[in-house]
């Protein structure tokens, strides 16, 4: 049975619901739209202990798509399988805003993007498809060109008090973690399927050598996918390196 204390706690999802309904029953609807101005939500957080400085943080990573609404935010078997969808990388960095917004853009067009989406305070990108910029992509020995694993990347800049900004990257890889999901779901049924039918063969002649053989089918399954794992967070990885060696050039270079 649980004791006073604990039912009192909640959790982060009943957090989110109880100060949501707290704010539209003693606020209303601010702006009559559905919606709240910034300058309402730092005054919202600063009610209950926050700094306007967090909000604007929270803001623009919520904005870049850094975070997933609350309630969806559970791994999926894809998650679990091959990998998240996306990659994450932030920093504060000196301003002024105009300065780092600038540099940013040609630095994501230098690694071969174009816009695709320009929101104000965030810009989607998507890769250059032209000719030229594939062969450049192809023959890239060198790893010049390390976002070019990266479908979408998504930038967003920020200004902060104190003459900061803040720096949100968010890359995208839906189609290749699909490809990467059904290729390891394929291979371990070809590889699964073909050492049961194996063991189904043996099993009247050597029942042990039978089942060993299905057991180690299944083996090769979970190998199947591990490879494919590893394969897809390889891009990742080698993704989320070049926008963290982004966000080292904007810090430390001027």
């Amino acid at each position: 049975m649980s004791t006073e204390a604990e039912r009192e706690r909640l959790t982060y999802d009943e957090v989110d619901l109880v100060l949501r309904r707290a704010t539209e029953l003693q606020h209303g609807d601010p702006s009559g739209q559905g919606t709240f101005s910034l300058a309402e939500v730092e005054r919202l957080g600063g009610e209950i202990g926050l700094a306007p400085d967090a909000v604007r943080t929270a803001l623009v990573q919520v904005r870049s798509g850094a975070l997933v609404p609350v309630g969806t935010s559970a791994p999926t078997l894809a998650d679990r399988l091959i990998g998240p969808t996306q990659v994450v990388a932030q920093r504060r960095v000196r301003g002024p805003r105009e300065d780092v917004w600038n540099r940013l853009g040609s630095a994501m067009r230098e690694q071969l993007f174009r816009v695709r989406r320009n929101f104000g305070e965030r810009v989607q990108w998507e890769r250059s498809a032209g000719i030229l910029s594939q062969v450049r992509r192809a023959l890239d020995l060198g790893d010049r060109y390390t976002l070019r694993n990266a479908e979408e990347i998504e930038t967003a800049v920020m200004e902060l008090p104190g003459g900061e900004v803040e720096v949100v990257l968010v890359a995208r890889f839906p189609a290749t973690r699909r490809s990467h999901v059904q290729d390891s779901l394929v291979g371990a049924g070809l590889l699964t399927t073909a050492a049961l039918v194996g063991g189904g063969l043996l099993f009247p002649v050597a029942a042990i050598g039978g089942v060993a053989v299905a057991v180690g089918g299944a083996g090769l399954g979970a190998l199947a996918i591990s490879a494919s794992r590893h394969a897809y967070r390889k891009k990742t990885d080698q993704v989320l390196d070049g926008l963290e060696r982004m966000l080292d050039a904007l810090e430390h270079e001027r």
